[in-house]
């Protein structure tokens, strides 16, 4: 069956990535108090509800007619993915045992958006200890890579 061109299906441009930087999941590192106290509690509350690792998808849309984003701009999506990941999990006191993250840049046209996909595995924390404050190996993100 052929299409006559006023019929034909509009294509919308695809999004197209522009640059993908990784970390793959390590052990977070944490402030640890001036004791030899393990910074997590010896028994989850919850054993069975954190034997895998957890990911979520976070996408940053950048306002149409922006320029390529700067490193520090992909730096604070990576660093913002991993507040909101954070948010989800302090209700139940954990924090975040290993980590890694996946940060694409893609462009459809004028138009960018920065596609940020978090892993982590959770686990109970005691009151001694305090999160890492930076996402792990965050100066992976330079834009001499792009």
């Amino acid at each position: 069956m052929m299409f006559s061109p006023r019929l034909a299906p509009r294509r919308s441009p695809s999004w197209e990535v522009v640059t993908s930087q990784s970390v793959q999941p390590t052990e977070s590192p944490f402030d640890e108090p001036e004791e030899d106290n393990f910074p997590f509690a010896a028994t989850p509350a919850k054993p069975e509800a954190h034997k895998h690792e957890l990911t979520r998808s976070y996408i940053f849309e950048l306002p149409k007619q922006h320029s390529m984003p700067s490193t520090e701009e992909a730096r604070r999506a990576v660093r913002r993915a991993r507040e909101r990941f954070l948010q989800e999990l302090q209700s139940s006191g954990q924090a975040l045992r290993v980590e890694g993250w996946k940060m694409t840049i893609l462009r459809k046209q004028d138009h960018y958006r920065i596609d940020v996909h978090y892993v982590a595995r959770p686990g109970m924390a005691s009151e001694n200890a305090k999160d890492a404050a930076e996402p792990p190996y965050l100066e992976v993100i330079d834009s001499r890579t792009w």
